[in-house]
């Protein structure tokens, strides 16, 4: 499961076994508080995370929080390609496409949504 898609309507929009899988892997989607306790704090040392952080941890967090990736380094593939279709996106694209391309693209936005890009330069 992609813990990103979704993520800001995870509680009404979100399967019950992506629940339980992005909380027990990510620590999102986890009902009643519960917080598993994870390898690494990829909050902890951010500001320095290219010469403070082991190699394990900058792998773990760029894969699971996308915080310390090398340029070079993405282990994901984004859940949705916002190129294709683009032409037709209106007519074309399902829901979550376009609601995933809206927030993280800006594109296939209905109406006046507002849009926070993607910062790939992590």
């Amino acid at each position: 499961y992609d813990c990103e898609a979704g993520y800001n309507n995870w509680h009404m929009g979100w399967s019950g076994p992506k629940k339980e899988w992005c909380c027990h892997h990510d620590g999102k989607g986890c009902e009643h508080q519960y917080r598993p306790s994870l390898p690494f704090d990829c909050e902890a040392g951010y500001n320095n995370w290219q010469k403070g952080w082991s190699g394990p941890k900058k792998e773990w967090c760029c894969d699971h929080a996308r915080k310390g990736c090398e340029a070079h380094h993405f282990h994901y593939s984004l859940p949705y390609d916002c190129e294709a279709g683009y032409n037709n996106w209106h007519m074309g694209w399902s829901g979550p496409k376009k609601e995933w391309c809206c927030h993280n693209s800006g594109k296939g936005c209905e109406d006046h949504v507002a849009v926070s890009l993607l910062d790939f330069t992590q």
